[in-house]
């Protein structure tokens, strides 16, 4: 007998940090009740998923829950079919470290770099679906959860598309992507492949368009490449002597929220100079976000919100596991501007492999004097309102603030969950 995925044992272990405020619930006092409720609502096939759908960039849509049942239910459904597919979810730092220990390699190689156009919106749920339904592997519970997701039309066999937003899409994605993975891999060109989502980089020793080509014809006709992010960066390999120089431009390209520099030098018995550091998307993406900080103080005229926004922006803050039963009460979840890119840095070769000599980010030091130009410049169009609505007190706060000590010196703060999620409502799905 199959063992149930939505037993309650399982369904405590799909609980996250901040739910009960998040949905409205009370975990601590109702958390029994909204197990049998989930249990009892597949046994009878009534569960339903309502939901709303928020616009985001590029004219994609972003889906979301509105009842805890159903949220508690898709995780419960994603876990289990990624045991059964034997999908383990990408870790971002572990790839990275990947990506930079390939760069060491002294041999010349090429740099791909892609990632798949629309790729949620594209993707054809229809014959995973089908799987689903015939597997006899999975217990009947999972299929009764796809065909709820079917009936509430968040999922369509005939028509190409799921749901951005939900835990369950990415298992989707996962599953869809398995054997173009392994195809890519075992390529004669192919050296090192990584992926992240539809993320895509491979290094390939020679004939790069060949295995360009190779991708595309792989994912056609149901995707494709988005051109403007396809990309074929060399690795050279020159002799770097006090006598003979390399003055060989470095290569860049960027992965994962990072910028990779690699020197085409070498000298002798070592490998190629790296640095890592914050990729220039990422660092537009905070520019927006405190444009977008500054309009929320004009509207709302909330200064300590405001401050709030910029200290959520500029430093690390580790929040505490409240308001739920699930995990130590006292543990931490540790995020911000330096847990979020930690690996930055100039990698030069160590005895184990790539070695951080020198940590100095000045992509945030430029990022510091962009913000203080418009939070504090004589010619901001924003200096007035954080004259009229900040009070001293708040602004004296607000001048100790930089992205730089917040990464250089792992400034760390204690914010409530409540408040980093009212700082970020500024810029959510912007």
């Amino acid at each position: 007998m199959q063992i149930s995925p939505y037993r309650k044992t399982a369904l405590e272990g799909c609980i996250r940090v901040g739910d009960s405020s998040r949905y409205g619930i009370d975990l601590e006092k109702d958390k029994e009740t909204i197990f049998e409720t989930v249990y009892q609502k597949l046994e009878d096939a009534t569960l339903d998923f309502p939901h709303k759908e928020t616009p985001i960039n590029r004219g994609r849509r972003l889906f979301q829950l509105q009842e805890y049942l159903g949220v508690l239910a898709l995780r419960a459904t994603s876990r289990s079919l990624n045991q059964s597919y034997g999908i383990r979810p990408p870790n971002r730092n572990a790839i990275v470290r990947g990506v930079l220990e390939s760069l060491f390699d002294a041999a010349p190689s090429h740099v791909i770099r892609c990632d798949i156009a629309s790729f949620f919106e594209c993707l054809k749920p229809g014959p995973i679906m089908d799987e689903i339904y015939r597997s006899t592997k999975l217990h009947p519970h999972v299929r009764t959860v796809i065909k709820n997701l079917e009936d509430s039309r968040l999922l369509n066999p005939k028509v190409a598309g799921v749901p951005r937003g939900l835990g369950l899409s990415s298992t989707f994605a996962e599953i869809r992507l398995r054997d173009i993975d392994s195809s890519i891999k075992s390529h004669p060109q192919v050296y090192r492949y990584f992926r992240f989502a539809d993320d895509i980089l491979i290094f390939s020793m020679s004939e790069p368009n060949s295995v360009l080509e190779y991708v595309n014809n792989l994912l056609e006709p149901e995707f494709e490449l988005r051109r403007n992010k396809t990309k074929i960066v060399p690795l050279n390999c020159r002799t770097d002597t006090q006598d003979n120089p390399c003055n060989e431009e470095p290569a860049i390209f960027s992965y994962l929220g990072y910028k990779f520099t690699c020197q085409h030098g070498i000298k002798t018995r070592k490998s190629r100079r790296v640095m890592v550091s914050i990729s220039d998307n990422k660092i537009s993406e905070r520019k927006t976000r405190i444009i977008l900080s500054l309009k929320a103080l004009r509207k709302e005229k909330r200064g300590n919100l405001f401050v709030d926004r910029i200290k959520v922006l500029t430093s690390n803050y580790q929040v505490r596991k409240s308001r739920h039963t699930h995990g130590q009460r006292k543990a931490k979840v540790r995020t911000g501007i330096y847990y979020n890119y930690r690996v930055c840095g100039v990698y030069e070769h160590g005895k184990h492999g790539p070695e951080r000599k020198r940590v100095d980010p000045g992509e945030l030091k430029s990022l510091d004097g962009f913000m203080n130009s418009l939070i504090w410049g004589a010619n901001s169009e924003f200096r007035a309102e954080v004259d009229a609505h900040l009070s001293s007190a708040q602004k004296s706060n607000l001048k100790g603030v930089s992205f730089y000590k917040g990464f250089t010196q792992k400034i760390t703060l204690r914010l409530k969950r409540e408040t980093v999620s009212a700082a970020r409502r500024a810029w959510r799905n912007a």
